[in-house]
């Protein structure tokens, strides 16, 4: 099964390795970057203004300039429900404050909090489970 990914990170040293590992796992089917959480906030409300289907995986970075990776969830739960089910959002940072974690995770749709760099073997499996599920 193939998916749409969105990348979201400040960082291009991430940007880069993140979109090299998720096209080496054969899984993406087109892969978006955003380089800030508010260019990517502008990009789901065209999709959404357009009636285009929201990225399935999407890779968020939690800590970036000007908006963070929380604040950016709160905003991204805003939209309707019947256009954000669809998204499986996954954390990818490298702070290992638990209070991080846990903010994170109580948004519905963030499946799980990666720690930077991201592997191509957890990428797999998260793919693999999201096939299953469908």
């Amino acid at each position: 099964m193939l998916f749409d990914f969105l990348l979201i990170d400040d960082d291009p040293i991430f940007n880069f390795l993140n979109e090299k590992i998720v096209s080496e796992t054969g899984f993406a089917k087109a892969i978006t970057i955003q380089v800030s959480a508010e260019e990517a906030l502008v990009y789901l409300n065209k999709l959404q203004e357009k009636g285009s289907p929201f990225p399935t995986i999407l890779l968020l970075d939690l800590r970036m300039p000007s908006m963070n990776g929380i604040e950016f969830l709160a905003l991204f739960h805003q939209f309707p429900e019947e256009t954000i089910k669809q998204t499986h959002i996954y954390m990818l940072s490298s702070s290992l404050n638990e209070n991080d974690r846990n903010k994170t995770l109580s948004f519905k749709n963030v499946r799980a909090f990666l720690s930077k760099p991201l592997m191509i073997e957890q990428l797999e499996e998260l793919c693999k489970k999201i096939s299953e599920e469908k």
